[in-house]
């Protein structure tokens, strides 16, 4: 049975508890000790209610954006509609849930395990003798309630039914019930983002991040601190670098036919799992680095408050059929992991090509576990600075768009954590991975999964919330820079004059400002730079003298996206793509 079509027998079967509920006085009938008993299940009852129309909007919302209207109405208004059952709807939710698909349904899973459980409790109800061997099925496709006039009608339980469960049970099952149906709410943020990218669709936009930009920059402090906790004393210093993401859903080029779904390409990316490749062992003559994946596991409690769809739980459901669709994943129970206290110790001795860790609640990191991922690496890794300065090959159209919207996506996601709190340059981004197949460019590495590299030293603190808003035109200015290298191939310091240098004859920042306006001045007025470009470098250099340039600004933040980001995607799609088709 698939996960969607459990999800429609849970919100068939709500409606089922809910009226044996009602009838539990009419069966032992009032008592003085029931009679406090009764005011609670009153308000257990209301509360239920209200917890099954927040678990039929979340699942309007996640159904709208891949079934038409008629579609979504159907299923919503009968839970025991064929399309439940529709393979092509089943793999459209796995596509846009991504990685949280999994946590989801096993959430769902337990909802139904606990309402299996009450309605075995249901004596002379036609399909409750099966209920231990076909789950909620036996009884929904006897009893599912439809809905008429758009009203949800009641189930038909007669007054012979018996209810056997003892009242301190209905307590806890209604509290657990009550808890998983809360937890429905954590993948809300995923859900809203679907429910988003829909208007998306609808709008002049072309993009939206995977999560909120403050939430992204909260779980690179995490990683960025717990990192900082875990080295060990023997070393001076540790070398990391964190995998840089796009972590962005794009408008659709074209819009597809065939059943009138909308789809968005989303980066083939976990939102709470960070890559990074830290440094195992360093000698004079090589570095060699370690491929790693950090998971983020959030507690309940802080989930609700930063809308992060993070929770895995531990228990399993009893039904095979939805514990075989979702096998256990290897951090599947965290708790199980050990904490690390020595992450040096971990690194020396592992050969596994990706080893994975978990950042739980309270801020420990446990592991660790091997991986699935494998990439090829290479030796050493090669910058970016290695690769305008030392000539090593040119970056073919495709490469240089897409490394120009990775790192302006990631100076929006990463600002104003440790991994990038003041400046950065060409020699702060890192190429690990070997390049697939031959390449007649000269260039070995894959410049699609660029690295930030960071050194964390023993004097080290932890990272805290920064206040007030501070002027962030140097990164900005920093990035123009970095955009003017890869578009014209040469590093910034082969375009400096005499003139640009300070008093010392040294290049400061203004230098790399003064010779970049020139240059870019120069190639525009001949036509070797492209619109895009010239408009993304242009407004980041323009920062420099802009007060208000601050990234922690959501309205700042946006003509970034604006003047930088979307240029820069529009016409990548233009070239290499084609018009868009009207």
């Amino acid at each position: 049975m698939s996960g969607i079509e459990i999800a429609g027998l849970v919100l068939g079967a709500i409606p089922l508890v809910i009226s044996a509920l009602e009838h539990y006085e009419d069966i032992i009938g009032p008592t003085k000790t029931f009679v406090k008993f009764q005011g609670e299940l009153d308000c257990a009852i209301r509360e239920l209610r209200n917890q099954h129309t927040l678990f039929e909007q979340s699942i309007e919302v996640l159904l709208r954006p891949i079934t038409t209207d008629q579609q979504l109405s159907e299923m919503i208004d009968n839970t025991k509609s064929k399309l439940w059952q529709d393979p092509d709807i089943e793999q459209e939710l796995r596509s846009n849930l991504g990685t949280a698909y999994a946590s989801y349904m096993r959430t769902v899973s337990d909802i139904q395990t606990i309402m299996i459980g009450i309605a075995m409790k249901l004596d002379n109800v036609h399909g409750v003798e099966n209920l231990s061997r076909d789950g909620l099925e036996a009884i929904i496709s006897q009893h599912a309630a439809a809905k008429v006039d758009g009203k949800l009608q009641k189930f038909e339980i007669s007054r012979g039914v018996k209810f056997t469960m003892k009242k301190k049970r209905i307590k806890k099952s209604l509290e657990e019930l009550q808890r998983y149906i809360d937890t429905i709410d954590k993948f809300q943020a995923k859900a809203d983002i679907i429910a988003t990218a829909d208007e998306l669709y609808k709008s002049d936009g072309w993009f939206m991040f995977t999560l909120p930009i403050d939430i992204i920059r909260e779980n690179a402090k995490k990683l960025y601190n717990v990192l900082s906790k875990t080295w060990c004393s023997a070393h001076p210093s540790h070398s990391a670098g964190l995998l840089l993401e796009q972590r962005l859903i794009k408008k659709p080029k074209r819009r597809g036919s065939g059943r009138q779904r909308k789809h968005f390409a989303m980066d083939n990316c976990d939102t709470n799992c960070f890559g990074l490749s830290l440094l195992q062992s360093s000698t004079s003559t090589s570095r060699k680095w370690l491929d790693v994946e950090i998971r983020l596991m959030e507690s309940p409690a802080s989930e609700q408050q930063s809308g992060l769809a993070v929770q895995v739980r531990t228990s399993a459901p009893p039904s095979s059929s939805v514990t075989t669709a979702l096998a256990p994943l290897p951090y599947y129970n965290p708790s199980q992991l050990q904490v690390v206290t020595n992450l040096c110790s971990i690194l020396q001795r592992s050969c596994h090509p990706c080893i994975g860790f978990c950042l739980d609640s309270e801020g420990h990191l446990r592991g660790a576990y091997n991986a699935r991922r494998s990439v090829a690496c290479i030796d050493g890794g090669v910058t970016l600075q290695d690769i305008l300065t030392k000539k090593l090959g040119t970056l073919s159209p495709r490469e240089r768009y897409n490394l120009s919207i990775t790192l302006t996506s990631s100076m929006l996601q990463l600002s104003h954590t440790p991994w990038l709190q003041e400046s950065w340059s060409k020699a702060d981004i890192i190429f690990l991975r070997a390049k697939d197949g031959f390449t007649m460019s000269g260039i070995t590495v894959d410049i699609k999964h660029p690295y930030i590299i960071r050194e964390h030293k023993q004097t080290t603190t932890l990272v805290s919330q920064s206040s007030g808003a501070p002027n962030d035109c140097s990164k900005i200015v920093a990035l123009g820079i970095m955009l003017l290298e890869i578009c014209y191939g040469l590093p910034i310091e082969e375009l400096l004059l005499p003139e640009d240098l300070g008093t010392d004859k040294r290049p400061t920042e203004i230098s790399h400002l003064q010779a970049a306006r020139r240059w870019l001045m120069g190639k525009e007025g001949k036509g070797e730079f492209s619109f895009a470009f010239v408009k993304a470098i242009s407004y980041c250099l323009q920062c420099f003298m802009n007060p208000t340039a601050s990234l922690s600004s959501h309205a700042f933040t946006k003509t970034i996206e604006e003047h930088v980001l979307a240029p820069l995607e529009e016409e990548m799609n233009m070239l290499l793509l084609g018009p868009s088709a009207r």
